[in-house]
């Protein structure tokens, strides 16, 4: 369940400190409330065999900011299911959403220097390193992908 998600010290060392049920409330609010603003936002991410719920990914304003010029990917998925490709095969259907769907010509993605698996989901899909930068409140790297075609490539 995306309490459980978001509650796991382990799953969010490279997101947020964990949250509490009315903060995971809140964040289904903002949610919702993002995908009628833009017509984009997360989705929940199911393991086909079993339709468990094992993680989320979606696209969303920089910084949750409303006038961001950026759009990011992101992705949480849950601590047993890592190194399975779940991240890679979740954020590959999200970002063509992003580019089929909602038109979307450059999309980013940050990491935080230590988290290593999520710069290899970036690198499958494409993403190249821009810079460090200062985002929510600390220092992390920057990817941005932009698809000459129009296309995932």
């Amino acid at each position: 369940n995306l309490f459980a998600l978001n509650n796991d010290e382990e799953t969010m060392k490279y997101i947020s400190p964990p949250l509490n049920k009315a903060q995971v409330a809140g964040v289904i609010n903002w949610f919702i409330s993002e995908w009628e603003r833009l017509g984009y936002g997360w989705f929940a991410v199911f393991e086909k065999e079993t339709g468990e719920f094992i993680g989320q990914c979606g696209l969303q304003c920089l910084e949750g900011k409303q006038d961001a010029a950026d759009v990011e990917l992101a992705f949480v998925i849950a601590k047993n299911h890592w190194r399975q490709g779940y991240a890679t095969e979740a954020a590959r259907a999200v970002l063509t959403f992003g580019i089929n769907n909602a038109g979307l010509r450059r999309i980013v993605a940050v990491t935080m220097e230590q988290n290593m698996p999520s710069q290899r989901v970036l690198d499958k899909l494409h993403f190249q390193f821009e810079e460090n930068r200062k985002l929510y409140d600390r220092t992390v790297k920057c990817y941005a992908l932009q698809p000459a075609s129009g296309s995932m490539p």
